[in-house]
């Protein structure tokens, strides 16, 4: 998922300095979680519009009954809000 464009602006961030990892690590799994939820909301929020789609075996396909699929996505943006709220606290003495 366009890694020059992460590698890039660490290793200019860095400057020849030992790089910390901390926020590094969780701003990588913050703007992944982000990118997750979008995807993962994306895929179940137009089901009725599509017509392809048809209900077919769970165990196969994966897929999520909608209220256990509403639960993980409500789940999703609890993590993703306290990845945000930990990389605002990570960052803050930038």
């Amino acid at each position: 998922m366009c890694s020059p464009l992460w590698v890039a602006p660490i290793i200019l961030g860095l400057d020849g300095a030992a790089p910390e990892w901390g926020p590094i690590v969780v701003f990588a799994l913050t703007v992944t979680s982000i990118v997750a939820m979008a995807e993962f909301a994306n895929s179940y929020s137009d089901r009725e519009e599509d017509k392809i789609y048809f209900p077919s075996n769970p165990l196969v396909t994966a897929e999520l009954e909608p209220g256990a699929a509403k639960r993980a996505l409500a789940a999703q943006n609890v993590l993703t809000g306290l990845l945000l709220l930990a990389l605002l606290l990570v960052t803050f003495d930038y």
